[in-house]
Parts: C-alpha cells; structure tokens; sequence
C-alpha cells in the first residue's frame, strides 16, 4: 500500500497476485494522481474473494476502517464484481466511491439477455430465439424440440463472460452428452443456471466493440478485438 497522509485512497479489486497487466497500469495511474492506491494483496486475511456478497463486505469494511479519515474509492479492475450490481450498493453503504457504471446500467448489461431484449426493442436484429431464460437441461430440450429451434444451436449464459460462456450444440445426442457438464461448470463458478439460445449463422465472427459513455450522453469506442 502507498500512503500519503490526508490523499484519498483507492482499492483496486482483481489484484490477489502481484499488480501487473491492468492493475499496475490503474495503480501507477492513480500514483501519479495523489491517491494512496490499496490492492487486494494488501488484506493477508482475505486470501480470496469468492463471489459470496459477505466476504467482499468484509474486505471493503476493513479497506474503509484503514482510511476512515480521507475519501474512499474503489475500482473493480478486471474482477468479475466489475459486472455486479451489488458492488455499487455495498460500496454506497460504506461511503466508498465506485469508478464504475451505475447499478442501474451493470444490472442491465450484467443480464445479457435482458439487454439483447432491450435492443430487439430498439429495433435493433439479434439472433436470439424464441423462449428462454432456460434454467435446465429438460427445459433446453424441450425448446430444442419446438418448431422455433433447428440445429446447431448456440447456448449462452446469461450472466458472465460471453467468449467463455457459451456452447455450440450441433446435434440432440450432442445436447444430451456435452450440455449436462457446462450446466454444472455454469453452476459452479456463476452460482445459478440461466440460459438463453440464439440461432447459428454459419462462419460468423464475434467482435467486441469496448467502448465508454459519458455523463454528457457522448461515447467513444476502443480498439475492437475480433
């Protein structure tokens, strides 16, 4: 941790390990702004931040009782919290500023079917299919079966990351072999099972397009990564 008396302090989550990548360039970044910059290394007696809201509480109260007498901000970095909601409501809570969009807005894009809906009502294509959130394997089946499905089908969760998230199934004995086990996966590192199903369209490419919006209502886009 780097202390200067009376600066404001900074929490930078995603940082178990040594600072590197991101982290160390947001610390070095914040350094050179005046700000004491905290990284979750720094708290020995939370060697994990699971995903379960009471040890992310624990952690950000002893983060505030360490600076109680300077303002407090937080920055998710590249932790999964970034996509939660919850962060902002904890944060609020403990009167530590969160450098990071409004609980409003990361409930709606932390829910990306949610927001494919929101866009088709926009007027904007999506290939989601009919149906869904899907919350099982029997439930997946059962669309797989109806006449608004046909093979390959692409899964998604609905929650986490979309490049990782996500599963080609080409065939029913394709279904019932390999979805069963990225169910469980799903499971594990989300805690819940939602999914939705969106139509395959054969050689397509996946481009993220990062971009920022402004409080002004102006944006401005990043490097896309195809």
């Amino acid at each position: 941790m780097q202390e200067q008396v009376g600066s404001p302090r900074i929490l930078i989550l995603g940082t178990r390990g040594e600072p590197r990548g991101v982290a160390l360039t947001l610390g070095r970044d914040f350094e050179a702004r005046g700000f004491g910059v905290c990284y979750e290394r720094d708290f020995p007696e939370f060697p994990h931040i699971p995903r379960k809201d009471s040890k992310l509480r624990e952690l950000l109260k002893s983060f505030r009782a360490q600076a109680s007498q300077v303002e407090c901000y937080l920055h998710p970095g590249l932790s999964d919290w970034g996509q939660r909601p919850e962060l902002v409501t904890f944060c609020n809570e403990l009167g530590i500023v969160v450098l990071a969009p409004s609980a409003r807005v990361l409930a709606l894009f932390g829910n990306r079917l949610s927001l494919l809906e929101f866009a088709s009502n926009l007027g904007v294509l999506t290939l989601v299919s009919e149906g869904g959130p899907f919350h099982s394997l029997k439930e997946i089946e059962a669309a797989a079966s109806g006449a608004a499905h046909s093979f390959p089908l692409i899964l998604k969760s609905c929650r986490g990351d979309p490049t990782l998230a996500s599963l080609t199934v080409h065939d029913g004995e394709d279904l019932r072999r390999r979805v069963p086990l990225w169910l469980e996966q799903l499971h594990l590192h989300l805690g819940e099972v939602m999914v939705f199903c969106e139509k395959s369209v054969e050689d397509a490419r996946l481009i993220i397009v990062p971009f920022v919006r402004f409080l002004d209502g102006s944006f401005e886009t990043f490097v896309t990564v195809d």
